[in-house]
């Protein structure tokens, strides 16, 4: 066996956030040949769920990575198999810090065990992003005045990932902050955030923090332990600041040619951008390295 491990935006889904003919029959080559298609992205199951029913079909026991690493999946009933979540105070803490710096402090939940996507700590305006992106999914939200009463009604608990989304030189300072005070207890990341009008290169920014050692690449190298799939048998797809882990840890990694410079530069290979069925290139690349059924050749 071998793992297909692909993003999403920026990498599988078109501008429109749709799959195209081309890498849709990659996909299906791919699974055909013997590998297991895990996706893996940012977003949460249910931000990801049109994509996965377009991506399929997927086999019962099929797994997706979603929230950063954060959580693990199943794929087509988006039950919580894994997850990691930040410690109570931490996440109080930091909700005070995106508000002492003027921003909305987005908590996402595990859908699982939640009645609510995310959390919303604050008064401060949510961004033009975060509100669209919050509708174009139909995601649920509560929203509490600050960090102190999300911690009293115990809404800072089983929470994946704090984030927020503003203008790039507005969240900088606050990103700084947030490493200098926990960055031995977090990993924290800053980059452009997917807008109504962007997938890629947005000057609007997201600050994601998630809890120490969590990314993409851990969630796969679970997946891994549990399959008996040596990780030198993983390829991965990715062009974002959170796919430099799982790029550069698979045994082939494989970056768009959109990516960011911090992909590329531990990719073994580049392909087409996401916009020109770079996931089809890279399937090829990946069925020429390991063969039918995760075999090298």
């Amino acid at each position: 066996m071998a793992l297909l491990v692909i993003d999403l935006d920026g990498t599988l889904l078109t501008r429109e956030g749709g799959i195209s003919p081309r890498n849709r029959d990659a996909l299906d080559r791919a699974r055909q040949a013997g590998f297991e298609v895990i996706l893996a992205t940012g977003r949460s199951w249910k931000e990801s769920r049109r994509a996965i029913e377009a991506s399929g079909p997927h086999a019962s026991e099929a797994l997706a990575i979603g929230a950063g690493g954060s959580a693990i999946h199943e794929a087509t009933s988006g039950r919580t198999v894994h997850r990691e979540v930040l410690d109570a105070a931490i996440v109080a803490d930091l909700a005070a810090m995106l508000l002492e710096h003027g921003h909305r402090a987005m908590l996402l939940k595990d859908h699982s065990d939640c009645d609510h996507d995310y959390c919303l700590v604050g008064d401060h305006a949510l961004d033009e992003a975060s509100r669209w992106w919050l509708e174009a999914h139909g995601l649920t939200s509560v929203e509490v005045a600050c960090p102190a009463e999300a911690h009293r009604r115990e809404l800072t608990g089983r929470t994946l990932r704090v984030g927020s989304v503003a203008p790039a030189e507005r969240l900088a300072r606050c990103a700084d902050e947030v490493l200098e005070r926990h960055g031995d207890r977090v990993h924290a990341q800053r980059w452009g955030a997917q807008t109504a009008t962007e997938v890629v290169g947005s000057t609007t920014h997201l600050l994601e923090i998630f809890a120490r050692g969590v990314d993409k690449w851990t969630a796969v190298e679970r997946i891994c332990a549990w399959r008996g799939v040596d990780p030198a048998r993983v390829v991965a797809i990715g062009d974002g600041l959170n796919d430099v882990g799982m790029i550069r840890g698979a045994g082939l990694g494989i970056a768009m040619g959109n990516a960011l410079p911090e992909v590329r530069e531990v990719a073994d290979r580049v392909v087409a951008p996401f916009d020109r069925d770079g996931v089809a290139e890279a399937i090829d690349a990946a069925l020429a390295h390991l063969g039918t059924g995760g075999v090298a050749r």
